[in-house]
């Protein structure tokens, strides 16, 4: 259960210009966590933080992502898709 992963990645590409500070999304108990920052340039680093905290052996991956504008609008409309699938 979270909020719209769809929206968080539609944010990022319609401000693509750029933004101030940190756009950060995350499920509800932290299973994944999603934080983007940019550039002026029309970079977007995407970082990630996947885990598993409540069984009792924690473990987590990190990486991050750089992407370019012209991919944000085809990425976003992809999140937006698989999200919203019915089940």
């Amino acid at each position: 259960m979270a909020n719209d992963l769809g929206a968080f990645f539609q944010s990022i590409a319609t401000e693509w210009k750029g933004w101030k500070g940190e756009k950060l999304w995350s499920t509800l108990e932290n299973e994944l966590e999603l934080k983007a920052t940019s550039d002026s340039l029309g970079h977007v680093r995407l970082e990630f933080v996947l885990r598993k905290p409540h069984t009792g052996f924690n473990w987590e991956v990190r990486a991050a992502l750089e992407l370019e504008a012209g991919q944000l609008d085809g990425i976003a409309q992809d999140v937006q898709l698989a999200w919203n699938a019915p089940e």
